[in-house]
């Protein structure tokens, strides 16, 4: 069985639309299959775009307050 990389409690393996993925009953959040590397691929393209989005909005934040500090 595999170990939540969160928590380190025992994960659940589930199959959903013929994908393997793990579930933590303790951290309740379904977990990337680690040993399959386009899962861990797949995990690792999504993370970097939610990263991509917070950078842009933040970008847009900044750019906003400058423009009320002018105004």
């Amino acid at each position: 069985m595999a170990s939540c990389p969160c928590c380190s409690h025992t994960m659940l393996r589930h199959i959903r639309h013929n994908q393997i993925f793990w579930y933590c009953r303790h951290c309740w959040q379904e977990m990337p299959n680690f040993n399959s590397s386009p899962s861990l691929s797949k995990y690792s393209q999504s993370l970097e775009n939610f990263m991509q989005k917070k950078v842009s909005v933040c970008e847009l934040m900044k750019t906003e307050k400058v423009r009320q500090s002018v105004s």
